[in-house]
């Protein structure tokens, strides 16, 4: 990866980390969405379709809702994107296999990625009653200044929690790899199919709108038989 690619990838880690909770939420932050935008800025789309795919079920199980510190399955799924596209890892699998078994070790990792969040949270408390005591003496510039380094706080927690999750599943890619050399193990294409299973299997009980679960395998079929198409 180019050094514009690693700027766009930072910039996109604090982008898709501020759309969690603190920033618009606009959806970005989802791995089905900020998957493919990883996997286009590195030149790879279909790696960042795929890890996203096969997170999404995950982040859907651990909603980043109101003050819940969900693990941070956003930063995992770019984590994820940056290892394979580059080539920071190599496993000796075909890419498929490649692209599952770094999405399994990220989300392991994610629930780390919540300790930045957590500190910037801590912080914006302190910010809150700061900015409360600015209005109550008539400092409205204050009050804004306070809530303006709230967000670069968030901003800078993205950036971490990336940067984290991306070291660790770095260090973990390569323990796996030697693990899987020394052993003579070869795990085959169907290892993405299993995970994914796996993540529909574990979010379906957790549907709780009616005929939620006749909606989503349909929708799963419909984006599975356009993915089949387009391929």
């Amino acid at each position: 990866m180019s050094v514009l690619q690693w700027s766009l990838m930072l910039g996109l880690a604090v982008l898709a980390g501020l759309d969690r909770t603190a920033l618009a939420q606009l959806q970005l932050c989802r791995p089905l969405l900020c998957g493919p935008v990883a996997g286009l800025i590195v030149g790879n789309w279909q790696a960042g379709l795929l890890i996203g795919m096969l997170l999404e079920p995950v982040w859907l199980l651990r909603l980043p809702v109101g003050a819940t510190v969900a693990p941070d399955d956003t930063q995992a799924t770019l984590a994820a994107v940056s290892l394979h596209a580059g080539s920071l890892v190599s496993f000796p699998l075909a890419d498929p296999v490649s692209q599952a078994l770094l999405a399994l070790l990220c989300a392991s990792l994610a629930p780390l990625g919540r300790c930045p969040d957590i500190l910037a949270r801590h912080c914006n408390g302190r910010l809150a009653q700061r900015a409360q005591d600015c209005l109550a003496a008539g400092q409205v510039h204050a009050a804004l200044r306070c809530h303006g380094w709230g967000a670069v706080l968030f901003a800078l927690a993205s950036l971490c929690s990336f940067t984290l999750l991306l070291l660790l599943g770095l260090l973990a890619a390569w323990l796996l790899g030697e693990m899987l050399v020394w052993l003579r193990l070869v795990p085959d294409g169907r290892l993405a199919t299993v995970l994914l299973l796996c993540g529909l299997a574990a979010l379906v009980p957790q549907l709780a709108v009616p005929r939620g679960a006749q909606l989503f395998f349909g929708a799963f079929a419909a984006t599975s038989l356009l993915l089949a198409l387009l391929g």
